[in-house]
């Protein structure tokens, strides 16, 4: 069987989450609000990576660490 939807793959940790879309408005607000918690950041090479949020928040604190740094 074939669902209509998004799926998402962290870059870094390899998970996967799926988002079904529908017409219900309700569905479309919590695949919005999952899509919001990843993130895109672009790498040394200037390719653009996804991070699922865990991943995500270990960037931010790799990073912002680093700019404190300078």
């Amino acid at each position: 069987m074939k669902k209509e939807g998004i799926e998402y793959t962290c870059d870094k940790c390899g998970k996967t989450m799926f988002a079904p879309t529908d017409r219900c408005s309700d569905m479309n607000c919590v695949r919005e609000r999952m899509a919001r918690e990843w993130e895109t950041v672009t790498d040394d090479q200037g390719h653009e990576r996804d991070l699922c949020p865990e991943c995500g928040k270990e960037y931010k604190k790799i990073i912002g660490g680093f700019l404190k740094k300078k």
